[in-house]
């Protein structure tokens, strides 16, 4: 352990010695077995709705950088927009012992976020922030967002917008949806 942490005061032939067994028994050490003797998490689980949505993808590369320089590991899985996906992905996450889990729901219900709090694994909803929600979260306000849209476009000349949202019953959707129309009618 003292050889593969590069303590210094194992003296050079044993050092060796160790080297050249792990390379032989390709030894790898576990970093989950080290945080637990060390007491210590340095993994964050990060729960995105959808790999394959651009803005999901963007959202896992910057919060993979900001943990790696605050010396975590981002581990990033899917709930492919499905309650029982997400909630196993937690499980699997808590089961895991992470640091910490930053969840972007697949629906407006609390259950998982309820199961969060109650385990006191330390966790922020992201974007898919319900007003409401006694949880932290981190997300944008979504109607005037959406209604800065609008009147850019409006000021371009465009007159003729479609709001495209893939799951409307979302609240952070509902409140893009609202912002825009607000907007959209006070430009008429």
């Amino acid at each position: 352990s003292k050889v593969l942490r590069g303590v210094t005061t194992v003296g050079a032939e044993n050092a060796s010695r160790v080297h050249l067994a792990v390379r032989d028994l390709g030894f790898r050490s576990d970093p989950l077995a080290a945080n637990l003797r060390r007491n210590t998490r340095s993994i964050i689980g990060l729960i995105v709705p959808d790999f394959k949505n651009p803005f999901f993808g963007a959202l896992v590369s910057a919060i993979e950088q900001l943990a790696q320089t605050s010396g975590y590991r981002l581990v990033a899985v899917s709930s492919s927009e499905t309650e029982a996906i997400e909630h196993c992905q937690i499980e699997a996450l808590l089961d895991w012992r992470v640091a910490g889990i930053l969840l972007i729901p697949s629906s407006a219900s609390s259950a998982d976020q309820t199961l969060l709090a109650s385990e006191g694994t330390p966790f922020v909803v992201v974007d898919r922030v319900t007003p409401a929600s006694p949880f932290d979260g981190v997300g944008v306000d979504n109607a005037e967002a959406c209604a800065k849209m609008v009147r850019h476009f409006y000021d371009k000349g465009h007159r003729r917008l479609l709001i495209a949202a893939s799951l409307p019953d979302l609240p952070n959707m509902r409140e893009r949806i609202e912002g825009a129309c607000a907007a959209a009618r006070r430009q008429r």
